[in-house]
């Protein structure tokens, strides 16, 4: 249920991750059309375009992305891959539970009182989870 009301609901999609290992060298969509047989061109584009498609661990949304036997093509049929990119945040560490962070010093200014490390990656996470792109 989609919706600003009071009772509207977000739609999260969990990760629906199916691995595929490249036994030639090829291109991505080339690639994925024989893959992803059962779908249709229309509905692959769609994967690529919205970034549910990682090779070597990041999103990818480049077609022509060549391919060489041994790589590992990843599909996310239940939402996008996310990467949490800040200037002022590194990633030490992410899994399913757990996420370490380093946070760049600096001197706060009137204009950055709402700013905290919490608010950004709240705000951040927020997004990801539940842009409707991601919602299927």
């Amino acid at each position: 249920m989609y919706g600003s009301g009071k009772g509207a609901r977000r739609h999260y999609s969990t990760d629906i991750i199916k691995r595929y290992e490249v036994s030639y060298d090829t291109t991505l969509l080339e690639f994925l059309f024989n893959s992803l047989n059962n779908l249709s061109k229309t509905e692959v584009k769609s994967l690529l375009k919205y970034k549910h498609v990682a090779l070597k661990g990041a999103a990818v949304t480049q077609f022509d992305t060549p391919l060489s036997a041994g790589d590992v093509v990843e599909v996310n049929f239940g939402r996008s891959f996310f990467k949490f990119n800040h200037p002022l945040i590194k990633v030490l560490y992410e899994d399913k539970w757990m996420l370490v962070i380093v946070v760049i010093m600096y001197v706060m200014t009137t204009r950055m009182q709402n700013f905290t490390c919490v608010t950004v990656l709240t705000s951040t996470l927020r997004e990801s989870l539940f842009s409707p792109k991601t919602m299927t």
